[in-house]
């Protein structure tokens, strides 16, 4: 974020010249791209990230069906992406991430003022 707020701050308040344009939209893309995708990977559905942290609340009763789901995970991770459900599950987090690239450019106007 703060390297979005640097350089949109760069930009100044006035129109954006070409060079600079292409260079904030280029970092704003990076940030955005990085924080879908740390979200991504915490999504609890093996072979996913999320999943390793969501297997140590596994009742020891369900661990047979927990092994079950992990030997048929990229079934299930990819039924979820073809139904939809993966992209609604996400679309707040791309919704945030959309806000904080706001403050961020916010954030580095008022410190490229001095206030």
């Amino acid at each position: 974020m703060a390297a979005v707020a640097i350089v949109r701050s760069m930009a100044g308040e006035g129109p954006v010249p070409p060079e600079r344009a292409q260079m904030v939209g280029i970092v704003g893309m990076a940030f955005q791209l990085n924080f879908i995708g740390a979200f991504f990977n915490l999504v609890p559905v093996p072979p996913l990230d999320g999943s390793s942290i969501l297997e140590y609340f596994v009742p020891r009763g369900l661990r047979p069906a927990w092994e079950a789901l992990r030997a048929n995970a990229w079934m299930v991770f990819a039924l979820l992406v073809a139904s939809g459900l993966l992209g609604k599950a996400l679309r707040p987090v791309m919704a945030l991430t959309g806000d904080l690239a706001e403050i961020g450019v916010d954030l580095g106007r008022r410190i490229a003022d001095g206030g």
